[in-house]
């Protein structure tokens, strides 16, 4: 019986680019990347240098009828306030204001959490006192 040989097949690479072109292709890609980077890190230190600087925020603190009072937010401190039949609390403490502790029924006004941007509030409705976080050019 006769033996069959089996024969190599030549295998061809199938790429279009040669070897050359590969190395190319792959530098212009990191050249690529490495530009959009730069960019967009110059982009973003432009933007930082730029930005507005923030400024200092105070709380208004309204009792009604009239009556506020402006706090500072830049000095830590607490405040008491006899206001009716209720005891509020507020403390600042690291650029931001709470309330702290209020003899009111409900307690909401303690789940208003750290008031520290421009335009927070938060109110004791209870005993009538509400606060808002302002610029000092607009607290007046």
């Amino acid at each position: 019986m006769a033996k069959y040989k089996r024969q190599k097949v030549k295998r061809y690479r199938r790429s279009f680019y040669s070897r050359g072109m590969r190395i190319r292709k792959i530098v212009g890609i990191v050249v690529l990347v490495a530009v959009v980077l730069a960019a967009a890190a110059l982009l973003f230190v432009l933007y930082r240098a730029n930005a507005p600087k923030a400024e200092p925020l105070v709380a208004v603190v309204d009792f009604g009828d009239g009556i506020t009072e402006t706090i500072p937010l830049d000095e830590d401190h607490d405040y008491l306030y006899d206001v009716d039949d209720y005891i509020v609390h507020l403390q600042v403490k690291d650029g931001a204001i709470a309330f702290l502790d209020s003899q009111c029924p409900d307690h909401v006004c303690e789940q208003f959490g750290w008031l520290d941007k421009d335009g927070a509030w938060a109110a004791c409705v209870p005993a009538g006192v509400y606060v808002v976080v302002e610029p000092i050019t607009d607290a007046g």
